[in-house]
């Protein structure tokens, strides 16, 4: 029987990935573990798809580079109206959400992606990003649906381990992701 040469040289390739990944975490400092996710995630091809609502034009950038930086794909949306628009378009891994925002703030827009969540039966993780850190706003934002909660200034390594934290407990969606 001939040997598969095309199964022998994806096997050798995913093989060099592996040991590529190995390396590198062995020989990169601690401080440089979001380049090395960044590169776990073209290797891998996990690219999450991730809404942004965020109407200030600063954490905007900031959090969209943070996010492109490790893979992502990043969606815009500078109100919650925007934010629906764009859930009911496309389909997210995540959702980052701005609670206090013009037209619709974001605990609206959570409230109609909720409900627009009951006919597909299925739930994509938001998490709250506010500049409110007082007793019970936590539970507020939990309580009109979301997941979870950050507030800003955004600590970077608490966002990346939000990010990971939700979107490890389930599959992306992502159509390169899905057989």
């Amino acid at each position: 029987m001939a040997p598969d040469l095309a199964t022998d040289a994806a096997l050798h390739e995913s093989e060099e990935r592996y040991r590529l990944g190995a390396v590198l975490a062995a020989t990169l400092p601690a401080d440089h573990t979001a380049s090395l996710t960044a590169l776990e995630n073209r290797v891998s091809g996990q690219r999450l798809q991730v809404l942004l609502a965020e109407d200030n034009l600063v954490n905007q950038s900031l959090i969209a580079a943070v996010l492109e930086k490790a893979g992502h794909q990043v969606v815009l949306a500078v109100d919650g109206l925007e934010a629906l628009a764009a859930f009911e378009r496309q389909p997210f891994d995540l959702i980052l959400m701005d609670v206090q925002m013009p037209r619709m703030d974001g605990l609206a827009a959570t409230e109609g992606i909720r409900a627009a969540e009951k006919t597909s039966g299925r739930h994509v993780p938001i998490v709250a990003l506010t500049a409110h850190a007082m007793k019970g706003d936590r539970e507020l934002c939990i309580g009109a649906g979301m997941d979870d909660y950050l507030t800003k200034p955004i600590d970077l390594s608490d966002l990346r381990a939000t990010i990971r934290m939700w979107t490890e407990r389930k599959s992306p969606v992502s159509p390169a992701l899905q057989l």
